[in-house]
């Protein structure tokens, strides 16, 4: 199955999205899918060293949502693009699901 995983943060940064993430997507290729993370954070674009394709821009959900069977959006207090990713997939009638992390206290004032 090809997946597309849509974060806003991703590593290099850590933390509980981003470890989430990367632990998924890695299990999933494990699995035998085919597996993406599109996301806003900089660092090397490409495929991982455990098989994760990673693509760092933005630009890229329409075509990457295209070709996803299925599409995860991480959703945080501030996800534009895992927000957008939902609502294109959406659109273009890619199943789709999304996980909204918990610690949103003090996001706003």
């Amino acid at each position: 199955m090809k997946i597309l995983h849509a974060t806003d943060t991703y590593a290099p940064t850590v933390g509980g999205i981003e470890v989430l993430v990367h632990d998924l997507a890695a299990q999933q290729v494990a699995a035998g899918h085919e597996v993406t993370v599109l996301t806003r954070t900089p660092g090397l674009t490409g495929v991982g060293s455990n098989g994760v394709v990673v693509v760092r821009d933005a630009r890229a959900t329409r075509t990457l949502v295209a070709e996803a069977e299925t599409v995860h959006a991480h959703v945080s207090a501030l996800s534009p693009l895992a927000l957008r990713a939902a609502e294109v997939a959406a659109a273009q009638r890619v199943p789709a699901v999304a996980t909204v992390q918990p610690r949103w206290s003090g996001a706003w004032p």
